[in-house]
């Protein structure tokens, strides 16, 4: 990898470090309490195992994919408005390409968990729920209807509330979740979006609110 690469890749990482470590001293990683419609992740009422689910695998791995797979289809969306839209710049592009081409190889894992699990039902239920940072429907309709410099800093200030409000899901899951494949794509997606939280950071010259 060439020199400046290096550079580049040690400065979005060390960056990332620093936002997690603000983030989790803070107690910020889930503060979405304001959406409309919000469901809570951790809430396994009304979940029951399967005979077809693996024996390791609980309640909180089913609450988790549930939820999981809308807030990632909202990434996806918000993604695939920038990747349509004109004149906006590579940098921004370059991430939206990524989360998206990430994120969907990541839901079809979890949807195909679910449907093995015979959860299929509680899928569904949850299906047009907000949770964990998701945008409002008017904060999308904000995001498609800007244009240039502005829909760039709209989506790097929405993704990254997006992002922050998974971390401390993605943390319980992988703390008191059953089913390890699904800690281990939880430690793989904690490790992606922090690192991507950085890069908003360096885009945008800040961190968000």
């Amino acid at each position: 990898m060439p020199s400046w690469k290096s550079a580049v890749a040690r400065r979005r990482l060390g960056v990332a470090a620093l936002v997690v470590s603000a983030l989790l001293l803070s107690g910020c990683v889930a503060d979405s309490g304001d959406m409309v419609g919000q469901s809570d992740p951790s809430n396994t009422e009304g979940i029951s195992l399967t005979a077809a689910m693996p024996r390791e695998a609980n309640e909180l791995d089913v609450a988790f994919l549930s939820n999981m797979i809308p807030h990632h289809q909202q990434a996806i969306d918000m993604s695939d408005d920038i990747l349509a839209a004109e004149g906006m710049s590579p940098q921004v592009r370059d991430l939206a390409q990524r989360i998206k081409d990430g994120q969907s190889r990541e839901i079809e894992t979890m949807r195909q968990w679910m449907i093995n699990w015979g959860q299929e039902e509680i899928m569904r239920a949850h299906a047009g729920h907000i949770s964990m940072g998701m945008i409002s429907v008017q904060q999308m309709n904000q995001l498609t209807s800007s244009t240039g410099a502005g829909k760039e800093d709209l989506y790097l200030r929405f993704m990254y509330m997006h992002h922050k409000g998974a971390l401390a899901t993605l943390n319980n899951l992988q703390k008191n979740g059953g089913y390890q494949p699904l800690a281990d794509l939880a430690q793989t997606m904690f490790d992606i979006q922090t690192a991507e939280m950085g890069e908003m950071v360096d885009m945008l010259g800040e961190q968000p609110d």
